[in-house]
Formats: structure tokens, sequence, C-alpha cells
């Protein structure tokens, strides 16, 4: 993958040479790239829905923030884009977490219940169920895989919450 995308971006800056005005391709062909190596990176994301416990999801936000790891919401409360931002920011008043809505992450792991805490590097990928912590979570998911760069990344994000 990674010689098909460095083909594709010299073929890209070769082709630059012979752009018009105001189209940088070469820049296009290096944004391309980065893009694509961030995508093979692992991510972490925590699935969550506001039917969990409020002190859950505190916790979750928090714990979320300090890692730098995405909650992910199935879609909006009420179909209300200002319901959903107030009940966020009456779970993480100070909008610390990151938190995305996303329901083809709900299909794609076919959640029907959550949180569902998932590590992930696009072609395979590592969860846990039930309403633990993050970082028994992440504990969980590097000790079952560490031998892989999913463990490593799961191991590396736990550090971030006992410090």
């Amino acid at each position: 993958m990674e010689r098909w995308v460095s083909s594709i971006a010299a073929l890209l800056l070769a082709a630059s040479a012979s752009a018009g005005p105001g189209v940088d391709i070469g820049q296009l062909a290096r944004d391309y790239a980065a893009l694509e190596k961030r995508a093979a990176q692992p991510a972490a994301m925590v699935l969550v829905s506001f039917s969990m416990p409020a002190a859950s999801l505190r916790q979750l936000a928090a714990d979320a923030a300090d890692a730098g790891i995405v909650l992910v919401l199935n879609g909006l409360h009420q179909r209300s884009m200002q319901q959903t931002a107030r009940i966020i920011s009456q779970i993480d008043p100070h909008a610390a977490a990151i938190w995305q809505i996303d329901p083809r992450q709900f299909e794609k792991h076919a959640v029907q219940a959550v949180p569902l805490f998932l590590v992930s590097d696009g072609t395979d990928h590592a969860a846990v169920r039930g309403d633990v912590s993050l970082a028994y979570a992440l504990q969980q998911i590097a000790g079952h895989r560490s031998d892989s760069k999913l463990g490593n990344y799961a191991s590396q994000l736990r550090t971030r919450l006992i410090r």
C-alpha cells in the first residue's frame, strides 16, 4: 500500500509541472500521502449513549479527554443538535472530550449495548464491552493483543491515564 501511495504521489508531483495556474497538484499529492499515512495509524474510540448512567458518562468523558480518545454517539438526542449539545455540556462541562456522531460505527460493529471500547487500525480491531473504566478496557486490549500494533497502542493510551 505504501509503495502504491508513493507511486501515485510521485506521478502527481511530476504532473504538477504541467498543471494549470492555481492548482498545486504537488501539494494535493503530499496532502493525500499524509492522509493515507494517518489512516494507517491506530485509532481509539468509545461508542456511548445518553442512556448510560450519567456518572459513567462523566468519568468516560474525563478519561477520554486525558487519553485523547473520541466518544461516539449513534445519533442526535431527540433529533436535535441543541438537545444533544445541552446534554454533552452537562456531562462534559469543560468541553474537554472529543464527541462525534457516527451511526456507521454502531452499524459496522453491530452495537447492541454500550459502552463499546474500540481500538482499530482500519483493517483489524480489538474491543471491550461493558460498563468498565477506560483504563480497564485499554488494559484488557493491551493484554490480549500484546503482540500487535493494537495492543501497543492501547498500552500507550493507558499510560496517559495513569500519569
